[in-house]
């Protein structure tokens, strides 16, 4: 089975470290998705501005 986490705000994939190492060890794939913006060390692609629009893409894209 295949989980995509979508955190809240000012938050990122990280938050689900824990719960997503569970996941994998019963054998699941798991996504946890920091959303553009969010990053720890500022956004990873300048050219996608963090906005809902983008965060929609974002997600879409994994799922």
């Amino acid at each position: 089975m295949k989980f995509v986490m979508v955190p809240g705000g000012w938050q990122g994939g990280w938050v689900f470290d824990s719960v997503a190492a569970e996941l994998h060890r019963d054998g699941h794939h798991v996504e946890a998705v920091t959303l553009s913006g969010l990053e720890s060390d500022g956004p990873a692609d300048v050219d996608r501005p963090p906005n809902l629009d983008t965060h929609i893409d974002q997600v879409s894209e994994i799922i």
